[in-house]
């Protein structure tokens, strides 16, 4: 029997429910205990809606095994991508940008002395938290929910400005690392 073509027939067929969307979310970050955000002007939880969003990948890290029968890859841990790119609206002031910058800066700050020993046990308590990206449904409600753990801003990347861009926003470009994630 001929597989249909007909895209209903695969919805019908292949579907688990409702086709997720992939411009309904938004995200929710506390900035880390320990350090000061005055930039932010802002305390607690931020929600934020993101022009774009990059998810986490995840995979396995595997070992080659050849003792008996073909040659294969089995999985021995797990591995994820590390960073996720987050794009945000910049308003006015750029106070977006300035939270960033002053969370990066608490992580090594903007200054040639750096006592030896700096980072120590403030690597993972004091600059690193969660943050939480949230899948919306059409009617607005939250359908999956994924959560990295120990996340921090590794990058601002490069923002564009040009007298040539009249009718467009700008826009802050965020990498994030991180070391886990599960998906609610």
């Amino acid at each position: 029997m001929p597989i249909s073509s007909n895209v209903d027939d695969f919805k019908s067929n292949f579907s688990f429910g409702v086709y997720q969307s992939p411009n309904r979310y938004e995200i929710e970050i506390t900035p880390p205990e320990g350090i000061n955000i005055s930039a932010s002007k802002t305390s607690g939880t931020i929600t934020a809606y993101p022009t774009f969003i990059t998810l986490p990948t995840r995979g396995f890290v595997t070992q080659k095994e050849f003792l008996f029968g073909v040659e294969r890859e089995l999985p021995v841990g797990r591995f994820y991508e590390n960073s996720i790119i987050i794009n945000f609206y910049e308003t006015e002031g750029q106070p977006e940008r300035k939270l960033f910058e002053e969370w990066m800066d608490s992580i090594i700050p903007n200054s040639p002395y750096i006592n030896s020993d700096y980072r120590g046990d403030y690597y993972k308590f004091a600059y690193q938290t969660s943050m939480i990206i949230k899948l919306l449904t059409k009617s607005d409600k939250e359908g999956s929910r994924y959560t990295l753990e120990e996340i921090y801003p590794s990058e601002i990347l490069p923002t564009e400005y040009s007298s040539s861009r009249t009718n467009v926003l700008s826009e802050l470009t965020i990498k994030f690392n991180y070391k886990s994630y599960f998906i609610e």
